[in-house]
């Protein structure tokens, strides 16, 4: 079985906004993904389609790798403690 070797979300174009400068941007909505497999080949799955006016056009945008350990630099947030009145420690 092949294995994933990229993933991309599978966004339409809901609408446009202006950023703090006055730019004009589309406003992108996920509606699925979209896997490359190391062996060549690829599949998208939809888990919505758009409801707002559309031009059929989808667009793919390659996922960023998601840190999942914690640098040595960051200490771990610690969860706060509460005493037996409910007050913080």
């Amino acid at each position: 079985m092949a294995n994933i070797s990229k993933q991309y979300d599978i966004c339409v174009i809901t609408g446009k906004y202006r950023d703090q400068l006055g730019q004009e941007h589309n406003r992108y909505t996920r509606v699925g993904v979209h896997f490359v497999y190391d062996d060549g080949t690829f599949s998208s799955r939809l888990e919505t389609l758009p409801v707002v006016p559309w031009s059929g056009s989808l667009y793919y945008f390659e996922k960023k790798e998601q840190q999942t350990a914690v640098s040595q630099t960051q200490q771990p947030v610690s969860q706060p403690v509460w005493d037996d009145r409910g007050n913080m420690l």
